[in-house]
C-alpha cells in the first residue's frame, strides 16, 4: 500500500540526454525531502544517485521508492532530524527490487538538540523491496526521539553489512518488526545502548552470524518465524540462546524455525514439533543427542544427515535437497520403523533407508532413495523420476517410475502395488510384481 502524499510532488525529470546520464554517474549535492518525494515509473527512467540523503528536517517528509526503481546514498542517510522544530520522515520501499543502498550509516530518528523536541522516523519495506546499509543506527542524538522500521512481504529485505544500533539516545523507542517473508540482516551484532528497545519476530526471519550476536532476553519478541545463523551450530543443552527462545531441551513448535548455515551437531535431543529446521547436515552425538520429529518440516540442503539407531524420525514433511545443486544427503541406518508425512527429494538430493520399515505417505523423488532390507509402506504411491535402489525389499502401494528414471535391483525385491511406467531396471537381483503392471 503506498502512503498519501503530504504535500505534492517534487517531480525528478526523465533521462533523456547524456548530460542527464553524466549527473546519474556524480553524486548530486546533499538533499533534503520535507514533503512527498517519489522514485517510481512515472517519475523517473534511472537511478537516483545522492550524496546523502536527509528525509523530514525539522518538518514532515516521506521518500518512496517503487516499480523496480533504484536509490544510491554516498554518504549519511537520515530520516527524521529534529532542528528548532520536532521532526517527523517516513521512507518506503515498496516492490520487487525497488532499492534503497549505500555503505553508509542509515539513522532513523535523530534529535541532538532540544529536549522540548521530537524525532520520529519510519522505515518501511514491503513486497520485494530492499534497503543496505553499513551501520543502521535507532533512535540517536541525546534528545527524544522514535525510531520504526517494518519489514515484511516475500524478499523484502533490511541488510546490515555491520551493526544495527539501538537506543542512542537519552528518550528514545526503537521497534524493529520483522513480519511475514520479510528479513532484517546483521553482518556483525546487534547493539543495545540503553533501554529495552524491540525486535519483534513475527513470521519473518532474522539473520545473524551465531547466538552470540542475539541480544539479552527481553530485547526480541519471538511470537513467530525464524532465526538464521550463518555458521555451524552445536545445541548442547546449555542455558543460553536455545533455552531461551526454544525451550530445554529446545523444541521448534508451530510457528518457529532454524535455518543453519552448516552442520547443526546435535549434543542433546531436539524435537521438531510443527517448526522447521533447515540446515545443510545434522551430525547427531550418540552419547546425548537424539533428532525427535514428531511433525514439521525438515529441509536439508547440505552434504547429507546420519541418524542413529533409535531416532525417532516422523516429520510431516520431509524435503531433501534444494535444486540448488549442492548434494543434500539423509541416511537413516537401524533407524526401526520410520513415519514420514510428505517426502520429497530434489534432484540434488538423496535418502537412503536401512531400517525396519519406512512409513511415508507419499515420496516424490528426483534424486536417489536407496532402500535395503527394510519395507516399504507409501499410502499416495512412490513417484519415481531420478533413480530408486532396492535390495531385498517389500514395497506396498503404487509405484509410478516413468521413461528415463532408473530401477537398481539386489536380492529379490517385491512390488505388491500397482507399478507404472519405463524405468530402466539394472542389477543382479529378481522382481516379483504381485499387483497391475502397465509398462509404457
Amino acid at each position: 500500500m503506498r502512503f498519501a502524499s503530504l504535500t505534492p510532488r517534487f517531480l525528478a525529470a526523465p533521462i533523456a540526454t547524456a548530460a542527464a546520464l553524466l549527473a546519474l554517474l556524480t553524486p548530486a549535492i546533499a538533499q533534503t525531502f520535507n514533503g512527498d518525494y517519489v522514485v517510481d515509473d512515472e517519475t523517473n527512467t534511472g537511478p537516483q544517485v545522492f550524496s546523502n540523503i536527509e528525509v523530514g528536517v525539522g518538518d514532515t517528509g516521506t521518500f518512496s521508492v517503487y516499480d523496480g526503481r533504484l536509490v544510491r546514498s554516498t554518504s549519511t542517510i537520515i530520516v527524521a532530524r529534529a532542528t528548532a522544530t520536532s521532526a517527523m520522515g517516513i521512507v518506503n520501499v515498496f516492490g520487487n527490487h525497488s532499492r534503497i543502498e549505500g555503505d553508509v550509516d542509515l539513522r532513523i530518528a535523530f534529535n541532538n538538540l532540544l529536549a522540548t523536541r521530537t524525532a520520529i522516523g519510519t522505515l518501511n519495506i514491503e513486497d520485494g523491496g530492499h534497503v543496505r546499509a553499513l551501520v543502521v543506527r535507532l533512535s540517536t542524538g541525546n534528545q527524544p526521539t522514535q525510531a520504526t522500521v517494518n519489514v515484511s512481504g516475500p524478499g523484502s529485505l533490511l541488510e546490515v553489512t555491520s551493526s544495527l544500533e539501538m537506543n542512542q539516545s537519552a528518550t528514545r523507542t526503537s521497534t524493529v518488526t520483522i513480519g511475514t517473508g520479510g528479513t532484517v540482516s546483521v553482518g556483525t551484532t546487534i547493539d543495545v545502548f540503553t533501554g529495552s528497545p524491540q525486535i519483534i519476530l513475527d513470521g519473518g526471519t532474522l539473520s545473524l552470524t551465531g547466538p552470540s550476536a542475539v541480544p539479552a532476553a527481553g530485547i526480541i519478541q519471538f511470537n513467530s518465524g525464524a532465526f538464521r545463523f550463518r555458521s555451524a551450530q552445536t545445541l548442547n543443552g546449555a542455558a543460553g540462546f536455545y533455552t531461551t527462545y526454544f525451550g530445554s531441551p529446545p523444541v521448534l513448535a508451530a510457528g518457529r524455525g532454524l535455518v543453519i548455515d552448516g552442520t547443526t551437531t546435535l549434543a542433546t535431543t531436539l524435537r521438531i514439533d510443527g517448526g522447521s529446521l533447515r540446515t545443510d547436515r545434522i551430525a547427531v552425538n550418540p552419547a546425548s543427542g537424539s533428532l525427535l520429529l514428531h511433525g514439521g518440516t525438515l529441509t536439508l540442503t547440505g552434504d547429507g544427515a546420519v541418524l542413529d539407531s533409535g531416532a525417532d524420525f516422523g516429520p510431516s514433511v520431509l524435503i531433501v535437497g534444494d535444486g540448488a545443486g549442492a548434494a543434500a544427503r539423509l541416511e537413516m541406518d537401524g533407524a526401526g520403523d520410520v513415519l514420514l508425512g510428505h517426502a520429497t527429494i530434489a534432484a540434488d538430493g538423496s535418502l537412503t533407508f536401512a531400517g525396519t520399515t519406512l512409513f511415508v505417505d507419499s515420496l516424490n523423488s528426483a534424486g536417489r532413495v536407496t532402500i535395503a532390507e527394510s519395507s516399504l509402506y507409501t499410502g499416495a504411491g512412490l513417484l519415481n523420476t531420478g533413480s530408486l535402489g532396492l535390495a531385498d525389499t517389500v514395497v506396498e502401494g503404487n509405484v509410478d517410475s516413468p521413461a528415463g528414471s532408473t530401477i537398481d535391483v539386489a536380492g529379490t525385491v517385491v512390488f505388491n502395488g500397482g507399478f507404472t511406467g519405463a524405468a530402466a531396471f539394472y542389477g543382479s537381483g529378481t522382481v516379483v510384481f504381485n499387483g497391475p503392471v502397465s509398462i509404457d
